[in-house]
C-alpha cells in the first residue's frame, strides 16, 4: 500500500494531465474510462485498476521512461508470473487452443500488405490440440493454466503452417501460427520488463540472448549453433505418427521447458532472432524468426509502429 501512495504522489506532482493521458494510452486504457472528475481521482482509479490486474509494474516502467531522473527503487516487483490471465497480453504470456494445451505467446506482428492487420505469432505445435484449423479459438491463459472459452478468448487462428513427413522436407518444415486478435486493446507489444522488440536480425554463434517464457518468466542463454537439425516423432491430424526432420535451426543452451514453445528470443538490443520450437535437458531449438516472418509476410510490431498504429 505504501508503494501505491508514493506512485500516487509522483503521478499527481510530476505529471500533467496530458502526460497522464499518454501513460493511460500506453497502458491500453482510455482516460475517460477511469472514474472521477479530477486528475487525482483518476490517478486513484488507475492505481486501483492496475493493482487488481497485477500490472503496477508496467506503470512503474513507463514512469521510469518518462521521468528517468526519479528514484523508483521503493517499488519491489515480484517474480514474473506469465501463467496468469493478463490484459493487455504480451510476449511470454500463456496461450492455448480453446480445446486444450498451453504454449507461449511469441510477439505481435503486422501484415506487410496491410499494416492495420495485427496478429499474435505463436508456435503451431503449441496450439495443436488434436488438430489445428483456421478459426480455432485461442485463449489466454492456455487451458492448462486455467483459461476457458469463451471467458478468456483472445483471438482465433488465422493462418498456420505445420510440417510434412519425409527427409526432403527438412529445410522447409516449419511450425507456426498467426492468431487474429479479437480486440487490439487486449494485447500489447510491450515486454514484461517495459522494453519493446525491435526489427529482427540474424542469429550468430556465441550471441547472448534473452526471452520471456510462460514457465519461467525472463530467461537468458547463448546461441550454440545456427544450423542444427532434429528429427522428432510427429502425430498428424489423421492420427498417424511419422518422423519429421527439421533443419537450419538455432540451438541454445536449455532455456525451454514444456509449455514454452513459441518463446521469442532476442539479442541485447531487443532484436528478435528466433521463435521457440522444441527443448530437451541438453538444448533448446528455435526457428530463425525471419523464416517465419517471410512465410507469413509479416513484420515485428515495434514500439514506434505501435504508437503510430494507436494514434
Amino acid at each position: 500500500m505504501e508503494e501505491l501512495l508514493k506512485l500516487r504522489e509522483i503521478l499527481d506532482q510530476k505529471f500533467s494531465l496530458t502526460e497522464f493521458q499518454a501513460l493511460c494510452t500506453e497502458l491500453g486504457l482510455d482516460i475517460d474510462d477511469l472514474s472521477g472528475d479530477t486528475l487525482e481521482d483518476r490517478i486513484i482509479s488507475l492505481l486501483t485498476l492496475l493493482r487488481h490486474r497485477d500490472e503496477v509494474g508496467r506503470l512503474v516502467n513507463l514512469i521510469a521512461k518518462y521521468r528517468p531522473d526519479l528514484d523508483l527503487s521503493f517499488y519491489q516487483s515480484g517474480p514474473i508470473d506469465l501463467t496468469q490471465r493478463v490484459r493487455p497480453a504480451g510476449a511470454g504470456a500463456s496461450v492455448g487452443n480453446g480445446r486444450g494445451g498451453v504454449a507461449t505467446l511469441g510477439c505481435l506482428v503486422a501484415s506487410r500488405h496491410n499494416p492495420d492487420d495485427i496478429y499474435i505469432l505463436c508456435d503451431g505445435s503449441g496450439l495443436f490440440a488434436g488438430g489445428l484449423a483456421d478459426g480455432d479459438p485461442v485463449v489466454q491463459p492456455g487451458t492448462a493454466d486455467g483459461g476457458q472459452f469463451p471467458n478468456d478468448l483472445i483471438g482465433f487462428v488465422s493462418d498456420f503452417v505445420l510440417p510434412s513427413a519425409g527427409s526432403s522436407s527438412g529445410p522447409f518444415n516449419l511450425s507456426a501460427a498467426l492468431v487474429s486478435i479479437r480486440d487490439t486493446k487486449e494485447v500489447s507489444p510491450e515486454l514484461p520488463d517495459g522494453n519493446f522488440l525491435q526489427d529482427d536480425t540474424e542469429a550468430a554463434v556465441g550471441q547472448k540472448i534473452s526471452g520471456f517464457s510462460r514457465s519461467n518468466g525472463k530467461v537468458s542463454g547463448k546461441i550454440l549453433s545456427v544450423d542444427a537439425s532434429v528429427a522428432v516423432p510427429w502425430v498428424f491430424e489423421n492420427g498417424e505418427q511419422q518422423e519429421v526432420e527439421f533443419q537450419g535451426l538455432i540451438e541454445t543452451n536449455p532455456i525451454m521447458v514444456a509449455g514454452d514453445s513459441g518463446i521469442v528470443i532476442f539479442d541485447d538490443q531487443h532484436r528478435p532472432v528466433g521463435i521457440g520450437f522444441a527443448g530437451s535437458p541438453e538444448a533448446s531449438l528455435f526457428f530463425p524468426i525471419d523464416r517465419i516472418l517471410d512465410y507469413f509476410e509479416v513484420d515485428i510490431v515495434t514500439e514506434s509502429f505501435w504508437k503510430h498504429y494507436r494514434t
